[in-house]
């Protein structure tokens, strides 16, 4: 986890903006800089959860998980009990 925060300079600079993703259990942000964004979904409830994200249609690359490819099913993504996700946009 180290590693990746050294790798991307979005986690020292830049700008962060709250997501809303119409659930009180899942903190959901966005940071960017120098031409970078990544997207912060973090469960924080002991149950699976399924959040959308409107108007997205995007790629993502997981950049903690060696950088497998996420897809969003109809705008949504799940969210195991507690996961975490920190995604690139691929697009």
């Amino acid at each position: 986890m180290i590693l990746v925060r050294k790798q991307h300079t979005v986690f020292g600079d830049g700008k962060f903006e709250w997501l809303d993703v119409r659930s009180p259990v899942v903190a959901a942000f966005e940071r960017s800089n120098a031409g970078e964004t990544i997207l912060f979904i973090h469960n924080l409830s002991d149950e699976n959860q399924t959040i959308s994200m409107e108007n997205s249609t995007a790629k993502f690359m997981d950049v903690l998980n060696a950088g497998l490819d996420s897809e969003l099913d109809e705008n949504r993504i799940g969210l195991k009990a507690f996961e975490f996700r920190w995604l690139m946009n691929k697009d």
